[in-house]
């Protein structure tokens, strides 16, 4: 897992204002917003090795100042910032699609944030602390779905027709259940509204990813929010 310290860094350039690091372009653009310096410096150095040009900002009011004037990228944002979340954020993001895709990362599991972050059209959501896999594979995800829609706006992988059609596998009460939890229930308040116990919540919620062909809480929402114009 990504350790928090403070790594030594091979550019000179500050944490505590935008920057830019690694070769110039537009092509692999990370923007990373971040108020905690010593993630803000991990992820940055990792992006940077992996071949992505890096531009940080300590809080999500500072890259608002700049966000019309940016070139196409991938901005990686904490999802608790003050006094601007990063819900707001990704609200202006999504107003140019095929400009922005957002990685929303957040300090410990939440449910209801990671469905609202979902719902607003963010690329997945990482919790602390994460594999650098996970970082370099969401950024690359935020790219390719950059390339997608610019190129013909087609759905996520997540969300084919295929994996709508596989909806009609599920039972009434997995219906049931991914229907909260796409309302922000958690298992444990699932279970106290049916009245059902908490492992079982998790067993169809397990069920109910297996089904859908889909590996975390953040795919599940996408697949249901692209659904929901006709599903609801």
């Amino acid at each position: 897992m990504i350790s928090m310290t403070n790594p030594t860094h091979s550019n000179s350039y500050s944490l505590y204002s935008p920057g830019v690091v690694g070769n110039t372009g537009t092509s692999n653009r990370v923007y990373v917003i971040d108020e905690n310096k010593p993630v803000m410096n991990i992820v940055s150095l990792l992006l940077e090795q992996a071949g992505f040009v890096v531009r940080v900002y300590r809080s999500s009011i500072a890259f608002e100042e700049e966000f019309a004037d940016l070139p196409s990228g991938v901005v990686f944002t904490d999802q608790v910032m003050s006094p601007v979340d990063a819900n707001d954020a990704c609200s202006k993001v999504l107003l140019r699609p095929d400009h922005f895709r957002v990685i929303v990362v957040l300090a410990y599991p939440n449910t209801k944030l990671t469905v609202a972050a979902m719902k607003f059209g963010a690329v997945t959501v990482l919790e602390k602390p994460f594999e650098r896999q996970e970082l370099i594979g969401a950024v690359k995800e935020g790219f390719r779905q950059l390339q997608e829609i610019q190129a013909s706006r087609n759905v996520d992988p997540a969300a084919t027709p295929a994996n709508l059609a596989l909806m009609n596998s599920l039972t009434l009460r997995e219906r049931e259940i991914i229907e909260l939890v796409y309302d922000g229930h958690t298992n444990k308040a699932i279970s106290l509204r049916l009245g059902i116990h908490c492992k079982t919540v998790e067993k169809h919620r397990s069920n109910v990813m297996k089904k859908l062909g889909v590996s975390s809480l953040a795919e599940l929402i996408r697949l249901l929010t692209v659904r929901e114009p006709t599903g609801r």
